[in-house]
């Protein structure tokens, strides 16, 4: 223990950069640092999303073709997808400083950047790099939960953090349904968005803190493991923790489940990138209402996952409820799809398609997320990251 305790807690302003703790925190303190990461990945999401809920103008002012929008959003995808693989690296350098440094990269591109871009090709390179920073960041903060997560607590800690997407969602449909009337200009919905990740990258600065990697490296079934983790810290090499970490990640049974998830999820990205843009183009919509209408998948989302997530962990299984919400959401969606090809569709029919989606995403994806993580650090916890770049 005296090796840990040498390495003691950074004071004055070395702690906006050294974030390593120590000692595994108490429960408080515990719960402070998930509530800080769970924000952030809201804030994250929210900035990811804001381009749909304001798809339309931004189309008609740089005058995108429909497929030039899609492509923007694909390049976009794809350079996110290969710079979450590049986050594998924060099992090395950390979590913590890459989520700040994200957040202020972030906060800047929308407040800024995007907004005053003058054309087209700006517009899409600016939004390239937002991928790239949000495929890194999005990798670095499950990998945050998990740390500060033991196994018994795992499926409602994934809960939480799942909720980020739909609650960053919630948050841009319900300011977007609320401001859109006063504020048409597309701008405006990116600096306001771009002021609040501003204003969370600086709760991050002060309060977000890491487990070191003696800590980190290792399985915590419960809270009782606190002091067993403790003790073995001084004798882990986190070095040799993480060798060959790439090969032992790249198993049939982790990317075979990170490709499943990605097809089940495809559903859930054409959502949030063209369901406005659908509704306003087929169905006469104003982007007002169309960003109100999908509240409904927002907050039947939000409510059903902590619910389950903490069912999951009181029975202690987790593929029971991927099976079922698989299930539910394919309802949903063949249902939504039926509906689309009938131009008299109204609102509540619609309203009522997008709770059914919304369950069974709430039932599937906080599940599988505990599931994967668990799957992973049985291989090597040291390799957490790693196996989340996968994912990503």
């Amino acid at each position: 223990m005296s090796t840990i305790t040498a390495a003691a807690a950074p004071r004055g302003l070395r702690r906006l950069w050294q974030r390593q703790l120590p000692h595994y925190p108490d429960t408080a303190r515990r719960m402070s640092y998930l509530a800080i990461t769970v924000l952030a990945t809201i804030t994250l999401y929210y900035e990811l999303y804001v381009q749909g809920a304001v798809a339309p103008k931004i189309i008609a002012q740089y005058h995108f073709s429909f497929t030039e929008f899609v492509g923007v959003a694909v390049i976009g995808a794809l350079f996110g997808a290969f710079a979450s693989l590049a986050a594998g690296l924060a099992d090395r350098w950390g979590r913590a400083n890459l989520v700040v440094g994200g957040l202020l990269v972030t906060g800047l591109l929308i407040t800024v950047a995007m907004p005053n871009a003058p054309d087209k090709a700006a517009y899409a390179v600016c939004y390239a790099l937002l991928s790239i920073v949000e495929g890194i960041i999005l990798v670095a903060t499950p990998a945050l939960i998990r740390d500060f997560s033991p196994q018994v607590g795992r499926g409602a800690a994934m809960a939480f953090w799942t909720m980020g997407p739909v609650l960053g969602s919630l948050v841009l449909t319900e300011v977007s349904s609320h401001t859109l009337a006063g504020h048409p200009d597309w701008q405006y919905q990116f600096r306001l968005c771009g002021m609040a990740g501003l204003a969370v990258w600086a709760i991050a600065l002060i309060g977000l803190r890491e487990l070191s990697p003696r800590l980190r490296d290792q399985l915590m079934v419960s809270m009782r493991d606190r002091a067993l983790v403790e003790a073995r810290a001084a004798g882990i090499d986190p070095e040799a923790a993480l060798a060959g970490h790439w090969r032992q990640m790249l198993r049939p049974r982790i990317a075979g489940s990170a490709v499943a998830i990605g097809l089940f999820l495809m559903s859930y990205f054409l959502f949030t990138a063209f369901v406005v843009v659908f509704l306003g183009t087929v169905f006469g919509y104003p982007a007002a209402a169309a960003n109100a209408l999908t509240n409904w998948y927002w907050i039947a989302a939000a409510l059903t996952m902590p619910v389950l997530g903490f069912a999951s962990d009181r029975l202690g299984v987790r593929k029971p409820f991927m099976i079922a919400g698989a299930v539910i959401s394919m309802t949903g969606v063949a249902l939504l799809a039926s509906a689309t090809t009938h131009p008299h569709t109204g609102y509540h029919t619609f309203a009522g398609y997008f709770v059914l989606m919304a369950a069974g995403f709430g039932l599937t994806f906080p599940a599988w997320m505990a599931g994967f993580t668990e799957t992973v650090e049985k291989r090597n916890p040291a390799a957490t990251a790693t196996g989340l770049a996968i994912f990503g």
